[in-house]
């Protein structure tokens, strides 16, 4: 982008007038062209049917944003022949058909997409007073990066969802410039076999695993060499050694049943043996008797048969601490104070018998 004059195009047009404002300046501008060529059938005519103003913003001067009225006409068609009967002047280096901002407006923030991206651009803008939305820049950069029509030496094709679950398509990719060149309407081998024909000089041809673009691919390009990528490779690997371990499942279940167990003592094992040994007593205490309420009378009488024994126990370590000349209250503490207020009332019991 190359800004050398005042205006964007001083032999298209000329200033009229400048009105100054608060936060911006208008330039009401003239065309100073006096024929026009028709957009459709390309002749020149300088009969006027009209005037008209159009406004757009131009490149800001020193931090303060411009607007041009620009003051054009609309001419007659002279060709008895031609189906446009009135067209409007084209500037095409002022401003597009139909735009809002002058080109060269356009193509700064073109640069500035492409710099900044969409969020940070337009914090950018607002500051260089073009303020303008991320939507915008973005679309700015997608319309600059329009595929190229040369043909790819190395064709990736695979298929995409418009809609997941109801309508899938075909993207094509040149694998060495990393672009997407189109977009096919569906996942056919008639669809991929034209567009082949029609763009000839595919070399090496990276596809899905669908038989619908092999034979596509056969087709339509029958010298290009069809490659998998290396997603696809991973994932036939993946489900081969799937497929061959499924078949082997009870051969590697027997053969890990039957392995021998170390002898060895480790930390782990000395744990499970404590674990044992812990349990054992509930697990050879009296057999579980099926029926509700059997059991649950089973179950109470060893739950019982256990507080006894721990209370039997207790009250002969108590005794043992009296015939020593222990006192209570010091019991308790060595207990850790657990069960002191039991121990109390269960003494003063037996000294009123």
């Amino acid at each position: 982008m190359e800004i050398t004059t005042l205006l964007a195009d001083p032999e298209a047009i000329r200033v009229e007038k400048i009105i100054p404002d608060d936060s911006s300046l208008t330039l009401v501008v003239k065309t100073t062209r006096t024929q026009a060529e028709c957009p459709r059938c390309h002749r020149s005519s300088a009969r006027v049917h009209s005037y008209y103003t159009r406004t757009v913003a131009d490149l800001p001067w020193h931090g303060v944003a411009v607007r041009l009225h620009l003051r054009t006409r609309r001419f007659r068609c002279q060709n008895s022949l031609c189906t446009k009967r009135i067209f409007c002047q084209r500037l095409p280096r002022v401003v597009a058909y139909y735009a809002r901002k002058t080109v060269r407006m356009d193509e700064a923030l073109q640069l500035i997409g492409f710099l900044l991206g969409g969020e940070a651009g337009s914090q950018a803008t607002l500051k260089l007073a073009m303020k303008t939305s991320p939507d915008t820049l973005l679309r700015r950069v997608r319309r600059a990066a329009s595929p190229s029509d040369v043909t790819p030496r190395v064709l990736g094709v695979d298929d995409f969802a418009f809609r997941k679950g109801q309508h899938y398509g075909t993207i094509l990719v040149d694998l060495e410039r990393h672009r997407v060149i189109d977009l096919l309407p569906d996942r056919e081998a008639d669809t991929l076999s034209g567009w082949l024909k029609r763009h000839p000089g595919v070399e090496v041809l990276s596809r899905d695993r669908a038989p619908a673009y092999a034979l596509g691919a056969a087709i339509g390009a029958p010298k290009a060499v069809q490659v998998a990528d290396r997603f696809h490779l991973v994932k036939n690997v993946q489900e081969a050694l799937e497929k061959l371990l499924m078949r082997q499942n009870r051969l590697l279940r027997t053969q890990t049943l039957a392995a021998p167990r170390s002898s060895a003592r480790t930390s782990e094992s000395d744990a499970a043996e404590g674990c044992r040994l812990r349990l054992q007593p509930h697990m050879e205490g009296p057999g579980r008797v099926s029926g509700g309420r059997k059991e649950v009378e089973v179950t109470s009488a060893v739950s019982e048969t256990r507080f006894l024994d721990v209370t039997a126990t207790g009250e002969a370590e108590r005794r043992g601490a009296e015939d020593s000349g222990v006192t209570l209250p010091s019991f308790a503490r060595d207990q850790g104070g657990a069960g002191s207020g039991a121990a109390l009332r269960q003494h003063r019991q037996r000294a009123s018998r």
